[in-house]
This record gives structure tokens, sequence and C-alpha cells, in this order.
């Protein structure tokens, strides 16, 4: 069991700098920040060095900031597909959401399983994200959460898992869906007040997806 932040982030560092010939990643979101971009850096090093690496996410929260981290679909040997895009602008979460809300059922269809595996053989799952939040690192609210590292035949099941989502028809490739200019031309939404209107559609939004919650989808819990 890995039952600290640290132990999370520092086996996950292990699995990529160890990993000779694959890795398999998998998330519900990938926040862009200074944690995750250590192992961004991680990542492509480990490219470099003739790595083949996935990265399955999940197109929710791949806006403002968090779009940033969809340019790694771009780095020599690594491959990236988003689960269920929505469309709409990648602006603001806020946006997204508004946009969509005609569209429940699709925008509740979520991808939230959680799996990192290197060469097919060790693997790490559980509650967490990739972000400074899951990882002790935010000033702010911090998350708790524990992993498992796992090795064995249960990795060939992960990555079996792992490879349905991959070839599920709401898959799609990064290229498909932006360019790397459209990405790096995102900008994140500026911090202003919230108003009135804008909390009401945002309850509103909210209580849309828990009226929706029994969505069926074959996925793990946040």
């Amino acid at each position: 069991l890995a039952d600290s932040a640290e132990l999370a982030f520092t086996s996950r560092m292990t699995l990529i700098k160890a990993a000779q010939k694959t890795l398999d990643i998998q998330y519900y979101a990938i926040f862009a920040d200074d944690t995750t971009e250590r192992l961004f850096d991680a990542l492509r090093e480990a490219a470099g060095r003739g790595v083949r690496i996935r990265i399955l996410l999940d197109d929710f929260n791949t806006s403002g900031k968090n779009a940033q981290v969809l340019k790694l679909a771009f780095e020599k040997n690594i491959a990236m597909r988003l689960f269920n895009p929505l469309p709409g602008g990648r602006s603001s979460m806020f946006v997204r959401i508004l946009s969509n809300l005609r569209d429940v059922d699709r925008m509740q269809r979520r991808m939230h399983n959680k799996i990192f595996a290197a060469d097919n053989a060790v693997a790490i799952v559980g509650g967490r994200n990739l972000g400074e939040t899951y990882f002790g690192q935010s000033e702010g609210t911090n998350f708790v959460d524990i992993d498992l590292l796992a090795s064995g035949r249960i990795v060939r099941d992960l990555s079996g898992s792992f490879d349905q989502y991959w070839n599920n028809p709401l898959a799609y490739p990064v290229q498909s869906l932006m360019t790397e200019a459209e990405i790096r031309a995102l900008k994140p939404a500026p911090p202003a007040a919230t108003t009135n209107a804008q909390s009401s559609v945002a309850v509103e939004a909210a209580s849309a997806l828990r009226a929706s919650a029994g969505v069926a989808n074959p996925t793990t819990t946040e």
C-alpha cells in the first residue's frame, strides 16, 4: 500500500524511470501544475529512450489551464486519447458545463479509472488522480487517498482493461480534436467575481448532474 502522498508520487516516478518498454496511464483528471510537470519531464525522458507511452484521459477536466496537459500528445513516443470529448470550447469548466446542459447524459458519462502500469508487469491503482492536491503539495485543500502497488497476473488484467478503453469508439486521439497551436493558444480564464446568475446556473448544472448519476457507465468511483 502507498498510504502517503509522498510515497504515491515517488512510486510513480520510480515506475517511469524503471520502465523499459511501455507505460500505460489512465486517469479521470490530470491537472497542470508544478507536481505533474515533474512527472511530465520524466515521461519525456522515458519517451526519449524509446519507451512507448499511452495516456488515456477523461475529457471533462481538460479546460482552462489544464488543457495544457494535452501538449504531451505531440511528443515523440507519447500517444494520448480523450474519453468522451465534449463539444464546445475549453476556456473554462463553467463554460463547458453551461454549453452541454442540453445533453447531460453524455456529459455524465465519464471514465473514472485510474491505472499507472509499467511494462505490463507493475502497476499502481487507487483513488488518486494526478495533481498537487493528490500529492500533498497544495497550499489549500489536499485529498487523502490510498494507492495499491500491484505486480504479476493482475497487471495483465489491468492492461486488458486499459486496452478496452483505449480502443473504445469514445476514445479520440488528441490530434483529431485540436492542433498543438490551438492548445498553446488557450489561456486560463482570469478570476472574476461570480454573479448571482452564474451561481444559479452552476447550481442548476450540479443538480442536473446529480439527477443523472444513474446513467449506465462501466467506471469506478472517483
